[in-house]
């Protein structure tokens, strides 16, 4: 079997001088595999207090907060334990330190193995590795969710199930019903290891990847999302938390989100 491993992306930062030293402004972006990614992003507040950001394709995500309204969902930063769903698929194994994923075959009858070794060395501040959690199927995308857990840092990992192609993401993955939108949100205030962030992916069946639409750089605005629920293909209602500094604690609240 052909095995493919796990390779952590390296961010380059290049710098170039010539005659006198000048600052420049640099933009440095992850490019994940499977995620076409980009930086261009848009947003203003209207009249009425809704958050608007502009959408690669021309659309627009309108956030607007709701009061009194409940928004208990899905949650974005939760994980699972391996144990209650490893079993359910027979192409998932643990092996001891590793996670052996066993794609489907391929038209010739070929199989790969994907590979996630454990690594990360507990209570060394110097540990580069991770250690992966299986969190089951993402049966809308066909692919498979592992909680990778790092130093002061997490992402989440897709696996296709049928090339084992890896995307990776800050937050675990939610798809709209009509599975176009896939849904991706981050939430931590407290200690601030990861960004918070809300993203909005369009899943490219033809080229079964991951595009970009837009990226809500939450850090900046304050809040952060914890909960969603897909109330239909372009609308969705998410429980915003606010990090409340005389308390310590996050005040929660609801918004409506809109696609159009």
């Amino acid at each position: 079997m052909n095995r493919i491993y796990l390779t952590i992306p390296v961010l380059t930062l290049l710098f170039a001088s010539c005659g006198e030293a000048e600052a420049e402004s640099s933009t440095v972006e992850q490019q994940d595999e499977g995620v076409e990614v980009t930086n261009n992003m848009e947003h203003y507040v209207r009249e009425d207090g809704a958050e608007v950001f502009a959408m690669t394709d021309g659309k627009e995500m309108i956030i607007q907060s709701i009061d009194g309204a409940t928004c208990d969902g899905q949650k974005f930063n939760e994980v699972i334990d391996e144990s209650s769903v490893i079993d359910v698929d027979t192409l998932v194994q643990r092996r001891g330190d590793s996670l052996v994923f066993t794609t489907y075959p391929t038209f010739d009858g070929i199989r790969k193995e994907v590979v996630l070794v454990n690594e990360l060395v507990e209570g060394d501040v110097h540990s580069e590795g991770f250690n992966f959690t299986y969190q089951g199927v993402l049966g809308q995308l066909e692919s498979w969710v592992v909680f990778a857990k790092g130093f002061e840092q997490d992402k989440t990992i897709l696996i296709d199930k049928y090339s084992g192609k890896q995307t990776e993401l800050v937050g675990m993955p939610i798809v709209s019903p009509d599975k176009r939108f896939v849904l991706v949100g981050n939430a931590d205030q407290e200690v601030g290891y990861t960004e918070n962030h809300l993203s909005l992916y369009k899943w490219d069946w033809d080229a079964n990847q991951m595009e970009l639409l837009v990226k809500a750089p939450l850090d900046q605005m304050g809040w952060a999302p914890y909960e969603v629920v897909w109330t239909d293909d372009y609308h969705f209602t998410i429980k915003q938390g606010r990090f409340n500094e005389e308390t310590y604690a996050i005040d929660y609240s609801c918004a409506e989100v809109t696609i159009e």
